[in-house]
C-alpha cells in the first residue's frame, strides 16, 4: 500500500459508501492505517477527519 494512495482523498476506491456489510472491513482498514502512520494521526480529531474524507454515497447522507 503506497502512502500517496492512502492519503489521496480524491481516490475513494478504499472508501465507504454506506453498505453495512462492508463497514467492519472499512473500519479495520482505517485502524491499520492509523497503526502504520501514527505520525500522521497524532490526535483523534485527525483520525475523524480522515475517516470522513473516505466516506461517499449513502454514507454521507
Amino acid at each position: 500500500m503506497e502512502e500517496s494512495n492512502i492519503f489521496d482523498t480524491t481516490n475513494l476506491k478504499d472508501g465507504f459508501a454506506g453498505d453495512r456489510k462492508y463497514l467492519k472491513g472499512f473500519l479495520a482498514k482505517m485502524e491499520l492505517i492509523f497503526l502504520l502512520y501514527p505520525e500522521r494521526f497524532l490526535r483523534d480529531e485527525e483520525k475523524v477527519v480522515y475517516i470522513i474524507s473516505r466516506l461517499y454515497g449513502k454514507a454521507m447522507n
